[in-house]
């Protein structure tokens, strides 16, 4: 099987692990972790909002494992704020996602597994869902599935740190494998 690769498309999964101190343990699942440039602006944009420090010292200190993938949306809009800072701009990170996941072969290994972090249900209206490589898992699946594995000692501590923070990930999430040629797929080590 060829190895696992992460995808963040969404703030959601990115801000919720930040806030629940949780971003460096996906390093412990040993897989390139993607972040969509447009959405890591949004996250990072304002180093004011909740999870934004945490989510850039995490991107900065570990280059050789997360990656920002570049978008055309992410570029243009990097352009536009450069010319005007105070443009504000909507529906752009979808855009971004939605460029990412259409040309998904160009940002991860080819027949690479995907395993696609979500909270918002709305992902499986998604394009990608249809792709059969692409496991997709909430974060608090996630987490919770770290924790059997021992990567994690609690994931109930996680959500502490989360809700004390104001921030709780979606329990209208769950964890849908991808089909295989060998059954559905896994991404547990």
């Amino acid at each position: 099987m060829s190895k696992v690769e992460i995808i963040l498309p969404d703030a959601g999964p990115l801000i919720s692990l930040a806030l629940g101190e949780a971003l460096p343990d996906l390093l412990k699942l040993g897989m390139p972790v993607h972040i969509v440039d447009q959405v890591y602006f949004e996250v990072t944009g304002n180093l004011g909002h909740p999870g934004a420090k945490e989510a850039r010292d995490f991107v900065e200190s570990n280059p050789m494992q997360v990656h920002v993938a570049t978008t055309t949306v992410g570029r243009l809009a990097a352009v536009e704020r450069e010319s005007d800072p105070l443009v504000r701009h909507r529906g752009l990170g979808e855009a971004a996602i939605g460029e990412f996941l259409s040309r998904l072969d160009e940002y991860v290994t080819a027949d690479a597994p995907i395993l696609l972090v979500y909270e918002d249900g709305d992902v499986q209206s998604l394009r990608v869902t249809n792709i059969r490589r692409v496991h997709l898992i909430g974060t608090r699946e996630l987490l919770i599935a770290m924790q059997e594995e021992t990567l994690i000692p609690s994931a109930d501590a996680v959500f502490t740190k989360m809700l004390g923070k104001g921030r709780a990930p979606s329990r209208n999430t769950l964890e849908q494998p991808a089909e295989t040629r060998k059954g559905e797929s896994t991404w547990r080590p």
